[in-house]
């Protein structure tokens, strides 16, 4: 359970992450270069149209990874709290 909550949990977030990358680093670009976002469902919207709806996914492979391992320790500290109380 631990496993297959993890990696549902990454699949549905990585867009947001991707979104929120994209957005931080655009403000850091020279002006002539900025993308200017309006906010969260411009941003979303316009890579899925401008680079495809896969390029809101890149990463997603190793943050399954991430996103399984820590869900899975989590639960195993959750599991050993709760015995010791």
């Amino acid at each position: 359970a631990g496993l297959i909550g993890g990696a549902l949990a990454v699949c549905i977030g990585t867009p947001f992450d991707v979104t929120l990358v994209r957005m931080q680093a655009d403000t850091m670009k020279p002006e002539g270069e900025r993308l200017n976002y309006k906010g969260v469902s411009d941003a979303l919207r316009r890579v899925a149209q401008e680079e495809g709806f896969g390029a809101l996914y890149k990463g997603l492979a190793p943050n399954i990874g991430r996103g399984m391992a820590m869900n899975v320790g989590m639960m195993a500290c959750s599991d050993q709290a709760k015995e010791m109380m």
